[in-house]
């Protein structure tokens, strides 16, 4: 755990704590349970906020549930008054928990203030001062020793033990000339030059088209899915009133979800499309590929089902898995019917060629879609048994929902495959026997005419 200082432009003092978790494989005890456990130990006390962030590295998809608002405007004082009003409208929002912002300052900074009238009486300018202080704390090299191989920066400064507090600081020694003028100087602590003030760092501060910027981090309550956020937030700062001139809109974070969302959709139509081309090309049919298209939306109801009893909301890794599982599931239709197909060609009668080649594939679309079940299964455990595998965090966090939607759309789509394919197939078959009289009856008409 580290500790750091800071304080707030214009809300008040504040203290900062990092918590750095030990690793997956060694912790018994998810992310999301160490964060309950921090929030329920914070003590009570009038006055006092505690707020909880959470800074996660790891492939996309594996942040926190939250999402960002951010404020714009031409005046940064305008934007630091702003903000409390819209953490305030925030903050009713039932599902919110934890709200912060850009302008939350860093670390206390030691600011040293040189006294330029005494600085000149002992022959010395602010910038002497200043170089003073830099070339004792400073790693910078000063000058390069060279080899024959590489070249090696020399530093020179004051050893830790002899810069670690502010009181060694303002003892540092100075050499001024002599008011006396005899000798070549002498020495003074740099207190004696420049008074020492402890103030928060500078705040983070953004400009998008030449404009202030200030992102307001909102993070969901109790596990809540962060997509969840969007209407509350919209609701809540619709009637906002903001100087002219100024701004609110949904961060970045969620713009680049909403963008992924709607490639997902368009990469899933043309998926959906060429796989019916492809269908229809090896079939030589128009009809039956909407048989086996069937599959796919059997397999939705494994997913929604899935991820409802996982609590695992929609993302980029579901989105994946949905491209992947529309390419598996229509595997099985495929494998059907085309032996029904090549059982009716040998002369078997439609009915008895559907309940035949029932027989004859079930066992190879069990196998295969069981084995496919059971390699994922694995990856999907943690979401049921984390007591036993612990919480998937980090790249495990990302592939586990492309295993998920995978394992639950695949379980469904092969029981109804099974089920419902070879009912449809025959009312396929109907249709397109109907369609291939009415055709006839048509065409037949004109020739009795000219007959």
């Amino acid at each position: 755990m580290r500790r750091g200082g800071g304080r707030s432009r214009g809300y008040g003092g504040s203290n900062r704590f990092e918590v750095y978790l030990k690793p997956e494989e060694v912790s018994e005890l998810s992310t999301d349970e160490v964060t309950e456990l921090i929030r329920e130990a914070m003590p009570q006390r009038v006055g006092v906020l505690f707020k909880l962030a959470r800074t996660e590295y790891g492939p996309p998809g594996s942040g926190r549930s939250g999402m960002d608002v951010e404020l714009i405007g031409d005046d940064v004082g305008t934007l630091e008054l702003l903000v409390p009003r819209i953490t305030e409208r925030l903050r009713r929002i039932p599902i919110v928990g934890d709200i912060d912002n850009s302008f939350e300052s860093g670390d206390d900074e030691i600011r040293v203030s040189v006294n330029r009238e005494r600085a000149l009486q002992g022959g010395l300018s602010s910038q002497a001062v200043a170089m003073t202080v830099n070339g004792a704390l400073s790693s910078r090299s000063l000058a390069y020793f060279k080899t024959a191989e590489r070249e090696i920066g020399m530093v020179m400064q004051y050893r830790e033990e002899d810069r670690e507090t502010l009181d060694q600081l303002k003892k540092m020694p100075v050499l001024v000339s002599d008011p006396n003028g005899e000798g070549a100087g002498v020495t003074l602590p740099i207190s004696s030059l420049a008074s020492f003030n402890v103030q928060s760092g500078p705040s983070e501060v953004e400009r998008e088209n030449r404009r202030a910027k200030v992102e307001i981090d909102v993070t969901a309550a109790g596990g809540t899915p962060g997509f969840m956020l969007r209407r509350p937030v919209q609701m809540a700062l619709a009637d906002v009133p903001l100087p002219p001139g100024y701004e609110w809109s949904l961060g970045r974070r969620f713009m680049e979800a909403e963008e992924d969302a709607s490639r997902a959709v368009l990469a899933m139509i043309l998926a959906t499309v060429l796989i019916y081309m492809i269908m229809a090309a090896l079939f030589e049919d128009f009809l039956q590929p909407f048989t086996i298209m069937l599959s796919i939306p059997f397999a939705f109801i494994g997913v929604g089902l899935i991820m409802y009893l996982a609590g695992q909301p929609r993302d980029s890794s579901s989105s994946m898995g949905l491209l992947i599982l529309a390419g598996i599931v229509v595997n099985n239709a495929i494998v059907l019917i085309d032996h029904i197909n090549r059982l009716r060609r040998e002369g078997i009668a439609r009915h008895e060629a559907i309940v035949l080649g029932g027989k004859n594939r079930l066992r190879p679309i069990l196998m295969t879609a069981v084995t496919t079940i059971l390699g994922l299964s694995p990856m999907v455990a943690p979401f049921f048994l984390p007591q036993v595998f612990g919480q998937p965090e980090g790249r495990a966090a990302f592939w586990a929902p492309v295993g998920l939607v995978i394992l639950g759309g695949l379980t469904t789509s092969t029981f109804l495959t099974l089920l419902v394919i070879p009912t449809v197939y025959s009312l396929v078959d109907d249709v397109k026997l109907f369609v291939q009289r009415v055709v006839r009856a048509a065409v037949a008409v004109p020739r009795r005419k000219m007959a």
